[in-house]
């Protein structure tokens, strides 16, 4: 999905700007993305290392 989306929008940020991945399918590509990360890392963040509720 993350391929897909960044050669339709080469220039586009992850969060800012008109074609921002956050919001990109009504953040329905975000939201999956989020939990299968989530769900392999076992609820744990990457950048914090701290169990995400």
């Amino acid at each position: 999905m993350l391929i897909v989306y960044e050669k339709k929008y080469p220039t586009a940020k992850w969060d800012k700007g008109i074609n921002n991945f956050k919001s990109y399918s009504k953040s329905n590509l975000y939201n999956r993305l989020k939990k299968k990360i989530f769900d392999e890392q076992g609820g744990i963040c990457a950048y914090c290392e701290s169990k995400v509720e």
